[in-house]
């Protein structure tokens, strides 16, 4: 799944890149994930949004995670959660 919008756009993926930077917890969650490599990394992804929607996640949520399928967006993050 590629998002339509831009990840700079998305007022919900901006918001939980910023509770992860604000929370220690989510941060490591997310880092674990991130530092996957990329073949391993989006499987997880996609079982993970393909869950989120049969469970009636909200869409923007669901589009924010889809965003880390991308490997430059995935590196940008790992690099901001990182202190790198």
């Amino acid at each position: 799944m590629k998002p339509a919008r831009s990840a700079a756009d998305h007022d919900t993926f901006i918001k939980l890149i910023l509770v992860a930077c604000e929370d220690p917890t989510v941060r490591q969650r997310l880092l674990l994930l991130l530092h996957l490599p990329h073949n391993a990394r989006l499987p997880l992804l996609r079982n993970l949004i393909e869950e989120m929607r049969a469970g009636g996640a909200p869409q923007d949520f669901i589009e924010a995670i889809a965003f880390l399928e991308d490997e430059d967006i995935a590196g940008r993050v790992t690099a901001l959660l990182s202190g790198d």
